[in-house]
C-alpha cells in the first residue's frame, strides 16, 4: 500500500537501463530516508522495466515504476504530478548522482525559510563527478544562500551553470508543461524548462545555495530529450517565449533578446515555417519590426547549416 512520503524523487527516463544505476546508488545512499523513486518510463524499449523491477524486489528504498508510450519529459513529468502526494519533489536526470547528504541538506534550508509560500524552491549548484570541478555562480556572503526570483537570478545576475533543485510539488502541479505541437502538428518531445521555470518565477522566489550537491555528467546526453529528430522546433518555442513573454528584461541582456530575434527565424525556416507566420506569432510591434530587419542573418545562418 502507497504511503505518503515528504520526498518524490522523479526521473524520466527513456532507454537509460545502463546509467540508472547512478541514480539508484546515490538514492539508497542517502541519510534522509522519507522518500520515494517514482519512476517514469517514457517508451523504453530496453531492459529499463526489469532493471527497477529488481531495484523494487531489493527492497532498499521504496519505488514506483510507470510506463506510458513516448511523449517526452515533459509530459512524463506532468503525468508524474498526477500520481505524487508528497510535499516535495526533486527531478533527477537517469544518468546523474548526487551527494548522500543531498536531502538533509536542501531540508535544512528550507526549514529555515519563514514563508514556505513565497518560494518554489531550494536551488543549488553542480559539480562534474570526473573532474570534481564545481560548477555555476558562487554566492559569496556569509549566509552561503540567496534569494532571487529565476528571471532576476539568470539575466539580471548572471547566474549561470547546472543546477538541481528540491521544489514544493503544488508549484509543479500549478504550473503543467503545455502541450505543444511542432509546425506540422507532430508532438514535441523536448520542451525548454524556462518557459514553465520563467512562468513560476513570476510568482515565486528561489533560494540558491552554494552547495554542489549534484553529479552532472556531460559526456551523456539524456535520451528522452534528444528523441526528436531536430530540436528546432523545441528551439522556435523558447525563441517565441523569450520575445513575447520576458521583454521587460531586455536591457539586462541585450545580446541575448538578439540572438532570440536571430534564432527565430533561424529554426522557424528550419521547420517549415514562413517568416509571415513566425512574425504573426509575436505580439509586439516593435519586435515583429526587429525580427524582420535581423531575418536575413536567420536566413543565411539556416542556408549554411544546411550546407
Amino acid at each position: 500500500m502507497h504511503r505518503m512520503k515528504t520526498i518524490t524523487v522523479i526521473t524520466p527516463t527513456y532507454n537509460r537501463c545502463k546509467t540508472l544505476h547512478r541514480v539508484y546508488n546515490s538514492l539508497v545512499s542517502q541519510t534522509y530516508k522519507d522518500f520515494e523513486w517514482l519512476v517514469i518510463d517514457d517508451g523504453s524499449t530496453d531492459d529499463t522495466k526489469e532493471l527497477i523491477q529488481n531495484y523494487i524486489k531489493e527492497n532498499k528504498i521504496d519505488i514506483r515504476y510507470y510506463f506510458q508510450e513516448n511523449q517526452g519529459k515533459h509530459m512524463a513529468l506532468n503525468k508524474a504530478m498526477q500520481l505524487i502526494d508528497s510535499e516535495y519533489i526533486t527531478v533527477i536526470d537517469s544518468d546523474d548522482e548526487f551527494l548522500p547528504n543531498a536531502f538533509e541538506v536542501f531540508l535544512k534550508y528550507w526549514n529555515e525559510i519563514e514563508d514556505k509560500s513565497l518560494y518554489k524552491s531550494v536551488t543549488c549548484r553542480s559539480y562534474n563527478p570526473i573532474s570534481g570541478q564545481v560548477e555555476g555562480t558562487e554566492i559569496k556572503n556569509m549566509s552561503g544562500y540567496h534569494d532571487a526570483r529565476t528571471l532576476d537570478a539568470r539575466i539580471k545576475e548572471k547566474n549561470k551553470g547546472e543546477k538541481w533543485s528540491l521544489d514544493r510539488a503544488c508549484v509543479f502541479k500549478e504550473f503543467p508543461y503545455p502541450d505543444l505541437k511542432g509546425y506540422n502538428g507532430e508532438s514535441l518531445h523536448f520542451i525548454p524548462e524556462a518557459i514553465v521555470f520563467d512562468a513560476m518565477s513570476r510568482k515565486y522566489y528561489e533560494r540558491f545555495i552554494n552547495e554542489p550537491l549534484r553529479g552532472y555528467y556531460h559526456d551523456q546526453e539524456n535520451a528522452i530529450t534528444s528523441r526528436s529528430s531536430s530540436r528546432s522546433n523545441a528551439n522556435y518555442y523558447l525563441w517565441r517565449h523569450t520575445l513575447n513573454d520576458i521583454l521587460d528584461y531586455f536591457f539586462y541582456d541585450i545580446l541575448y533578446f538578439i540572438k532570440a530575434a536571430v534564432g527565430i527565424t533561424f529554426d522557424g525556416i528550419a521547420t517549415g515555417r514562413s517568416l509571415k507566420t513566425i512574425l504573426k506569432e509575436l505580439k509586439l510591434k516593435r519586435i515583429k519590426i526587429l525580427v524582420a530587419v535581423l531575418s536575413p542573418m536567420g536566413y543565411i545562418l539556416n542556408k549554411m547549416r544546411k550546407e
